[in-house]
């Protein structure tokens, strides 16, 4: 009987922490940041799988909003490394008001984050354009951008060292007034290896009236002179 009674309290102890799971309560407190003017936002989770809610507070305590997150963090963090768990209070879209972002994969191909912009009225929304991008980067001035890595294989004889094309582009997105701040891109470089002719192509493409992109210049550099036209540390700044 009291092996029964045992058994039948670790049962409901154990549906208990399901249910509160269920219900969003995400684990202890990792990290706390400021908001200005008193708010707050407190990352709740775990060390191993990250943050999976943010609680923002009011100056006064109490819950303003809950935002959720989704995490596939491959790498975890740790307490003493600094990066309070990926979470970081920053002016994404450079309108004077905080928004918050939280990693939700860590990878050495390039992370990527839930990215909770400000509405305007004190509360958050999930930007699902910037969450998307793979290794964003943000900037000073409204603008983020990403880096992507193609390389393409070309037939090649047995007897000849192996032809390819090798693309670098970064992408610049900027939000757009007409379109409720959306962000959309607004301008691609490019810069392209050809190893059948060893020549690189550095390429500058913006969108047109259709909103279709189009080459706006282009121009050709054989590696000698690549650090003469300033591209020897082109997507440096991304890892690459």
């Amino acid at each position: 009987m009291k092996l029964q009674r045992i058994i039948s309290a670790f049962l409901l102890s154990a549906a208990l922490l399901l249910l509160l799971a269920s219900c969003g309560i995400g684990g202890a407190l990792l990290t706390e940041l400021p908001l200005g003017d008193g708010r707050t936002v407190e990352a709740y989770g775990g060390e191993v799988y990250g943050v999976k809610n943010l609680v923002v507070g009011n100056a006064d305590g109490s819950e303003a909003q809950r935002l959720h997150c989704t995490n596939r963090v491959t790498r975890p963090f740790h307490k003493d490394d600094g990066l309070d768990y990926g979470v970081s209070v920053v002016d994404i879209d450079a309108d004077g008001l905080p928004d918050i972002i939280s990693m939700s994969e860590r990878t050495f191909d390039g992370d990527t984050y839930n990215c909770f912009r400000a509405d305007g009225s004190g509360g958050f929304y999930l930007d699902e354009t910037l969450s998307a991008i793979r290794g964003i980067h943000f900037g000073d001035n409204g603008e983020v951008s990403s880096l992507t890595r193609v390389r393409t294989d070309l037939p090649s004889s047995p007897n000849e060292p192996k032809k390819y094309i090798f693309a670098v582009t970064i992408t610049y997105l900027a939000p757009d007034t007409g379109k409720n701040g959306r962000y959309t891109v607004v301008r691609e470089e490019a810069l392209t290896y050809y190893s059948e002719t060893e020549i690189y192509c550095y390429a500058v493409s913006e969108p047109d009236e259709s909103g279709d992109m189009e080459t706006t210049s282009e121009k050709w550099i054989l590696p000698d002179k690549l650090a003469e036209a300033g591209l020897d540390g082109f997507g440096k700044e991304y890892g690459y």
